[in-house]
C-alpha cells in the first residue's frame, strides 16, 4: 500500500475542511477588491496574489479549481463592469476620450493580469472581455 505524500495530504485536509467553506466568500472579496482598484483604490496587490495562489494551489498542479472557481467569475464580472462603464462613457463623452479610456483599462487589466493573476487564459481573455464589453 503506497502512502500519499505529507503534503498532498495536508493540501486535501486544508481543500475540505476550509477552502470549500470558504471560496466563495473569498471570491467575492477578491472580485470587490478588483473592482475598488479599477476605481483608483490603491489595494494590496501582494496580499491578492497570495489568495488566488491558494486557488491555484487547490488544483493540485492544475488549475481547475483557479478556473472554475475563480476566474470564470471574473471574466463574468469583468464584462459586467465593462459594459456598464462603457455605456456611460459613450453617453457622456465624445469618440476619441472613449477610445482613449478603452485603451487606459486594456493597458490596467493587461497589468492586473501580470502583477497577481494567474489567467489561464492570458492576457487575451481579460482583453477579450474588456472589448467585447466596451465595443
Amino acid at each position: 500500500m503506497k502512502l500519499e505524500p505529507l503534503k498532498t495530504v495536508g493540501l486535501l485536509c486544508f481543500q475540505d475542511l476550509v477552502f470549500e467553506k470558504v471560496k466563495v466568500s473569498v471570491k467575492d472579496v477578491v472580485i470587490c477588491l478588483i473592482n475598488r482598484e479599477r476605481e483608483g483604490e490603491l489595494i494590496d496587490r501582494a496580499l491578492l496574489k497570495d489568495v488566488l495562489d491558494v486557488f491555484v494551489e487547490m488544483g493540485m498542479g492544475g488549475m481547475y479549481c483557479y478556473e472554475n472557481d475563480f476566474e470564470a467569475a471574473l471574466l463574468d464580472d469583468t464584462s459586467t463592469y465593462y459594459c456598464i462603464k462603457g455605456n456611460k462613457w459613450i453617453e457622456e463623452d465624445y469618440c476619441e476620450l472613449y477610445i482613449l479610456k478603452v485603451e487606459e483599462c486594456l493597458r490596467l487589466e493587461k497589468d492586473r493580469v501580470l502583477s497577481y493573476l494567474h489567467s489561464s487564459k492570458g492576457k487575451k481573455g481579460f482583453g477579450e472581455s474588456l472589448k467585447n464589453s466596451c465595443m
